[in-house]
């Protein structure tokens, strides 16, 4: 979760290029034959749950054959991966609150686990490791209006936590900001917030991106002039998601869903189409509103759930419809056009991201495995590699070859 490309794009997302060697257990492969995952130079770390929600597991794919070890971390299902320089995290999230760490040249073994929760708190639900350092990392809380400063190297509990980051400024009357995404670029740690009203059936507030220059005693960036306001930059789309940042153009690039429609409601309400594709040149902190979600009468993408950005005329994103039901859609991050031809259309995405080779990778919960496209033709490089259980979150991992 370093500020260093992965890719030939060289975009950022929160993930560590790390050093990894090893020859991982036998698995199914996508066409059903048994094969074992080889040493490469880039792994995928997959999170996975089962279809009733009982369990899940961690999938390890190797980028040199393609294979999966799908058996390394039982655990419950809420579960996403943050990767450091030779290790991976297997973060749970809600009703588990804590981080276990794994050492990619023994994925089953489970080096620590510890707990996301100060002892006067409770469902904390941690959402990211962003990784400085050996020595120093950021948890980022979704149930919590504090930034957690970690040791990843700490051998006991009581060594891990080393500090705070304040984020109170950004909650509304619930407290609580909902912190859900970080990236670390050029020592400044960019925190997106949701600012969803817990008490009033989680409706979308203002979003914000808040900076902190780690390498100044973590203190906090002025990115406007508004002395009304708190100092992150304000979002334009609502209920922001995921964040990707693409270097060569230094833009943070944002997808916001608006609000889903809620049939848990009396009376059931439907979605609201206030999201969409946002852009922030870091340069200068404004926003640009890059691909539009649309309205209630005119939504021809659906919510934008995740965004991957490739280059500065290549990106894609989910467009979800409904429950299990979204599409893919390749576009321009700069000109904001769409292809209206989904490369993938009607199945259940929870995760896509630019891989270490420059392809695109689709966690399908539809067919329990991965997809994975050719982004020179955007035509299928592998139409499914079993994950076993349902595939939530994909990082990368990829070997240091200069030592």
């Amino acid at each position: 979760m370093i500020n260093i490309p992965f890719s030939k794009n060289t975009v950022i997302k929160a993930i560590t290029i790390v050093s990894t060697s090893s020859l991982l257990s036998a698995c199914f492969h996508e066409d059903d034959d048994l094969c074992s995952p080889s040493a490469s130079d880039h792994y995928a770390v997959i999170s996975t749950q089962a279809a009733d929600g009982s369990s899940g597991d961690v999938s390890i794919i190797s980028l040199d054959n393609f294979c999966a070890d799908n058996t390394n971390s039982s655990s419950l299902s809420d579960s996403v991966i943050s990767t450091d320089s030779e290790n991976f995290y297997h973060i749970g999230r809600f009703l588990q609150d804590n981080i276990t760490k794994f050492n990619i040249d023994s994925p089953s073994t489970l080096e620590w686990q510890y707990s996301a929760n100060a002892d006067s708190e409770e469902k904390s639900n941690p959402y990211k490791l962003v990784v400085k350092n050996d020595t120093t990392a950021y948890l980022i809380r979704y149930g919590q209006p504090t930034i957690w400063i970690v040791d990843p190297s700490a051998t006991e509990e009581s060594a891990f936590k080393t500090g705070e980051i304040d984020l109170s400024a950004y909650a509304g009357d619930d407290l609580i900001p909902e912190a859900n995404d970080a990236l670390l670029i050029d020592d400044k740690l960019h925190v997106l917030m949701q600012n969803l009203d817990r008490n009033n059936g989680w409706t979308p507030g203002v979003g914000y991106i808040a900076i902190f220059d780690t390498a100044n005693g973590n203190t906090e960036i002025e990115t406007n002039t508004d002395d009304n306001t708190p100092n992150g930059i304000a979002l334009t789309t609502a209920n922001p998601s995921t964040m990707e940042y693409l270097s060569s153009n230094n833009t943070i690039y944002v997808s916001s869903i608006g609000e889903y429609a809620k049939s848990y409601t009396t009376p059931a309400t439907a979605a609201v189409y206030s999201g969409g594709i946002e852009s922030i040149d870091l340069s200068n902190y404004t926003t640009n509103l890059v691909v539009d979600d649309g309205d209630a009468t005119d939504a021809p993408y659906g919510q934008t759930v995740n965004v991957a950005i490739l280059n500065s005329t290549q990106g894609y994103f989910i467009g979800y419809n409904a429950f299990q039901d979204a599409n893919i859609f390749s576009f321009n991050p700069t000109s904001g056009v769409v292809d209206e031809t989904p490369l993938l259309a009607s199945k259940d995405v929870s995760d896509i991201e630019i891989g270490p080779l420059g392809n695109l990778w689709i966690a399908n919960r539809s067919d329990s495995g991965i997809t994975i496209f050719d982004t020179v033709n955007n035509t299928k490089s592998h139409n499914l590699i079993d994950t076993d259980l349902l595939p939530n979150d994909i990082e990368f991992l990829s070997k240091d070859t200069e030592n």
